[in-house]
């Protein structure tokens, strides 16, 4: 066995972490598992992609707009109930 290290910021870890643990691993388990994959793939075992067309940052300042209209829908097609 060897220690692996790596950089990784503190948002994206704790995120990670609460991920993990809903599937019942640890974040060492989950290392092993991702380079058990790449070895067997030869690769990554998942295809690299840009990111979506609105960046994170770019959606917070839409998100209102974005919200109207999901409301102005909901009141035309739904119906509260009474």
């Amino acid at each position: 066995m060897v220690t692996v290290s790596a950089r990784i910021d503190e948002q994206t870890k704790k995120a990670a972490d609460y991920y993990l643990r809903q599937v019942g691993l640890t974040t060492s388990a989950a290392i092993n598992i991702f380079f058990k994959q790449i070895v067997n793939y030869r690769g990554l075992p998942f295809p690299l992609q840009a990111p979506n067309e609105v960046p994170v940052k770019e959606f917070d300042s839409l998100y209102p707009e974005y919200q109207k209209m999901i409301d102005d829908i909901s009141k035309e097609y739904l119906y509260e109930a009474r």
